[in-house]
């Protein structure tokens, strides 16, 4: 998974899959994915990622590239790298869904 830190937060890539059973996200050594019941139209998906990061993090999530792609580069504010694993490390490791 690519993620990188910079001065102020970390900006990470993700893969989109839409028209999926369920909305959730699947991680991976390799990557993050997000699976999204609806199809790319007018945004939705976007706002969907969005929605669905800003919890699984507990911070604010902008899409800094590919919007109209299903490759996409978040960027969380205020983050560093070590947080972001830690963050992933502890959703991992709880009973909570990732969905």
């Amino acid at each position: 998974m690519k993620i990188q830190e910079t001065n102020n937060g970390v900006r990470f890539e993700i893969f989109v899959k839409t028209s999926a059973q369920k909305n959730k996200i699947e991680i991976t050594n390799e990557e993050m994915m997000f699976f999204s019941k609806k199809r790319p139209h007018k945004g939705i998906v976007n706002k969907e990622v969005i929605k669905t990061f800003s919890n699984f993090f507990g911070s604010k999530v902008k899409i800094i590239a590919g919007l109209t792609s299903n490759q996409k580069i978040l960027f969380i504010e205020g983050l560093s790298k070590l947080d972001f694993g830690q963050k992933i490390k502890d959703r991992l490791n709880s009973k909570t869904r990732l969905s």
